[in-house]
């Protein structure tokens, strides 16, 4: 009866996520929600920033491939690794 109860618990998890903003599968959310330390989290949150950051970067008229683009991606990926070491926010400052 446990293993039923947990089995609907999980479904109903899986059914409810979000995949329309995550560009992932349900599992996916799932996993990511439920171990957000495994390394398939992690990866999957590497890329989503990743995503991101690229978006970005084209948003704020920046070309791939140009020392201006590797420049704000680089600030997006220090402003994280501050956010994490201290818990603080950092502005991004884009120079074209």
């Amino acid at each position: 009866m446990r293993n039923i109860a947990t089995i609907c618990v999980v479904l109903l998890l899986i059914g409810c996520a979000p995949t329309g903003e995550t560009n992932g599968s349900a599992f996916e959310w799932f996993r990511d929600t439920i171990f957000p330390t495994s390394a398939g989290a992690t990866l999957a949150r590497h890329k989503r920033e990743a995503a991101n950051d690229d978006a970005k970067c084209r948003e704020f008229g920046l070309k791939p491939q140009t020392e201006a683009y590797a420049n704000c991606r680089l600030q997006f990926e220090e402003m994280r690794a501050a956010e994490r070491g201290a818990g603080t926010s950092v502005r991004v400052r884009v120079v074209k």
